[in-house]
């Protein structure tokens, strides 16, 4: 997730704002999938919740188009339904729901790289900062 910059002849790792939102939904997902399998279902909703907490945030939108926005809306309720199973403790569901919200994240991503990332050529899709 770390982007590299050439600085002076030396290359430095530099982490953007996005790239960190999305290192924080990997580690949220890593609970999710780690309650999933051993059913425990305080992880599956701690998870979940900090999923929906990144995804809430303002600096997550990449764009103010409607398909990012619906895209972020089809994310969010997948979450909420994995809280619910997860406080109800029906694992089943929980993994069903799960499975939405992995093709939901999936789904956008490849809407944001043939979409945004082909709007803005000259610059680096991770830090959004023009190239060198």
């Amino acid at each position: 997730a770390a982007v590299v910059r050439q600085t002076a002849g030396k290359q430095k790792p530099e982490k953007s704002l996005l790239a960190q939102f999305m290192r924080a939904k990997l580690l949220a997902s890593s609970q999710v999938l780690e309650g999933l399998c051993t059913e425990d279902f305080e992880l599956i909703a701690k998870g979940a919740r900090s999923l929906k907490k990144v995804s809430s945030a303002e600096r997550w939108r990449v764009s103010n188009d409607i398909m990012f926005r619906q895209h972020s809306a089809e994310y969010r309720t997948s979450i909420d339904s994995l809280v619910k199973a997860a406080e109800k403790k029906q694992i089943d569901s929980a993994a069903l729901a799960w499975t939405k919200t992995t093709f939901s994240c999936i789904e956008c991503h490849q809407w944001v790289r043939a979409t945004l990332i082909a709007e803005i050529p000259q610059q680096d899709s991770f830090t959004r900062a023009p190239q060198k």
